[in-house]
């Protein structure tokens, strides 16, 4: 099953329906257990560990550097929330 990792701070732990229509369309939907990441506190090699696991992110305004990018090849969609 897919993962989609939702970081913006404002979203986590929240069962909105964007929850619900992600789970129902089959994705598995988690959080960042290291909240210094949605806060912009994170070095890259925890941002790429952080961001491992997933195969798609909802980000706020999290910075996405060239070395993060490359880290994370399993990474196929960055959406932008906000």
């Amino acid at each position: 099953m897919p993962i989609v990792l939702i970081t913006p701070e404002l979203l986590i732990d929240v069962r909105g329906p964007w929850v619900t229509m992600l789970e129902e369309a089959g994705f598995d939907v988690q959080y960042p257990a290291d909240r210094t990441f949605t806060r912009g506190g994170s070095s890259e090699q925890a941002t790429i560990e952080t961001l491992s696991v997933a195969d798609a992110v909802i980000a706020g305004g999290e910075h996405f550097s060239k070395g993060v990018l490359a880290g994370i090849p399993k990474l196929r969609v960055i959406a932008r929330c906000g």
